[in-house]
């Protein structure tokens, strides 16, 4: 016997895949209770939320291993890949397992680009790219200068190593942010100074 949220949580997964193939939305009668709604006649708004949100995540979410849209199930170690299901997970486990990992948190991101940084090592520092922003979030002008310049070095040895126009232009860009970083540290600077004489 299933229990409610199960049958909530299988009408959900059921109705976002019906929407992501252009099928009509319908939920079964106990998924939609369970949810807090009426009978699936009736056409409960927060249970259609619900599926239009997993549709969403279902078109944006490939398969790992096939490239299929509409991949629903979710790499429970590193949170980072989706299948289409056991059988995808398992062909692809092979290929993923390299790189799978449980999710770091910021300082052992740091820590990571850290140690990349200081052996010249481009692709490591690279790597955590995707977490720039996240690593800069709420720190002091000082930090996050030191932050950009590990990506903008990297970077730069990215391009002289490959030739890459790609590397070339994210240094451009990220030497942009750290000049205008650099001038606002030295803004605050100057009116220190003239507040303290």
């Amino acid at each position: 016997q299933q229990s409610t949220l199960g049958l909530w949580e299988e009408g959900c997964t059921a109705t976002a895949m019906a929407a992501s193939a252009g099928g009509r939305i319908s939920l079964p009668g106990a998924a939609t209770n369970a949810a807090g709604g009426a009978d699936a006649g009736e056409g409960d708004s927060g249970a259609l939320q619900v599926a239009e949100a997993l549709r969403t995540i279902a078109l944006k979410n490939p398969c790992a291993h096939c490239g299929k849209q509409g991949a629903l199930k979710r790499c429970s170690i590193c949170k980072q890949v989706w299948y289409c299901g056991a059988e995808c997970q398992k062909a692809g486990w092979r290929r993923h397992k390299k790189r799978c990992a449980p999710p770091l948190s910021i300082n052992e991101i740091c820590a990571k680009v850290l140690a990349a940084h200081t052996a010249g090592k481009w692709r490591g520092v690279l790597e955590w790219e995707v977490r720039m922003e996240e690593l800069m979030e709420g720190q002091p002008d000082a930090a996050c200068n030191g932050i950009l310049s590990w990506f903008f070095i990297a970077h730069l040895r990215g391009s002289l190593s490959t030739g890459s126009p790609q590397h070339a232009l994210s240094a451009a860009s990220l030497g942009s942010r750290r000049v205008d970083l650099l001038g606002k540290m030295e803004r605050f600077r100057d009116q220190g100074e003239t507040i303290c004489t």
